[in-house]
């Protein structure tokens, strides 16, 4: 019994380049996490700050070995100019959310003692 090929449904230079725009994404967003978090921090010896940038970056590493076995998904996520509209808004947000007030939240939260929204001296959080 002969094997049939199936063709692929996209192009492999198509999928090559939404693969290294997904890569070139990733490295931003390291870098813009890393930027939000340790500089909000004021310091870059925060041991807690790199364990989540250790954590963020092994967790891409375990999705990207998951996801070798289906290359144009990757390719697809390279290219959000083929999402849809609803989908880039919510994207966008949950992005927003996730990579830049998370790590903003919490860097100031390491550089304030532990009192975000700052509080004078001597009285306690509202919360």
């Amino acid at each position: 019994m002969a094997v049939e090929h199936v063709p692929q449904t996209r192009p492999r230079d198509d999928v090559a380049r939404g693969i290294a725009a997904r890569a070139a994404q990733i490295g931003v967003m390291f870098l813009l996490i890393g930027f939000v978090l340790l500089g909000a921090a004021g310091r870059l010896d925060w041991g807690w700050g790199w364990a989540y940038l250790a954590i963020y970056l092994a967790s891409t590493l375990v999705n990207t070995w998951f996801l070798r076995w289906n290359p144009e998904l990757v390719a697809e996520r390279g290219q959000p100019g083929r999402m849809p509209t609803w989908d880039k808004a919510l994207g966008g947000l949950w992005s927003l959310a996730q990579f830049v007030l998370l790590p903003l939240v919490a860097g100031l939260d390491e550089r304030f003692g532990g009192r975000v929204p700052p509080t004078s001296r001597g009285s306690s959080p509202v919360w």
